[in-house]
């Protein structure tokens, strides 16, 4: 029997390269398909005010947004990269919106987990509201590349191996609006 190497070879190519895609959609979000984009109605006075919790702008995502944003990536959840959260790319604690724009499926396990964005999350508001950054900075900072804008702040997390770098070009963009009504 002729044993055919030829076409395991380029199988495993190919696994390799849809393996490698899917991991780098749980650390960073594709801009094509997750720009980011914020509620025009949460401003810096709506987000800085003592009475300001995010549960009042979160909004609702169906199931079958959730799907379509994990297929989107071409991950399904509970195989890996996932563990996944259905993330908000910019947070909702910097006026972020539930919009699938701003949606995308971040992995709990990689190095760049979202529980190091969470951290992030937390204080972006605080320097935002003490006018250490302005908030337009602060979202674009997490739109562009959040892993840099922690970088920035904390280090690099352990088990990273590469130092992240931000585009200038985008960050020095707009950050796009989500209609009011599309807010969910």
């Amino acid at each position: 029997m002729k044993i055919m190497h030829k076409p395991v070879s380029w199988m495993i190519g190919i696994a390799f390269l849809l393996s490698a895609s899917a991991t780098n959609a749980g650390d960073l979000p594709d801009p094509s398909l997750t720009p980011g984009c914020v509620n025009p109605k949460i401003t810096k006075e709506i987000l800085c005010s003592p009475h300001f919790h995010t549960r009042d702008f979160r909004g609702t995502i169906s199931k079958g947004e959730r799907k379509e944003i994990y297929e989107s990536y071409g991950i399904q959840q509970g195989v890996p990269p996932c563990p996944c959260e259905l993330d908000h790319l910019i947070p909702l604690s910097l006026g972020g919106a539930t919009d699938p724009r701003n949606l995308w499926p971040q992995s709990e396990t990689t190095p760049w987990s979202s529980h190091l964005k969470d951290q992030l999350e937390q204080v972006l508001p605080f320097e935002v509201c003490a006018t250490k950054i302005e908030l337009l900075d602060a979202q674009r900072g997490i739109a562009c590349n959040w892993k840099a804008t922690f970088f920035k702040r904390f280090g690099l997390p352990k088990g990273a191996s590469e130092i992240p770098t931000s585009d200038d070009t985008c960050l020095s963009k707009p950050v796009a609006e989500c209609d009011a009504a599309d807010t969910h």
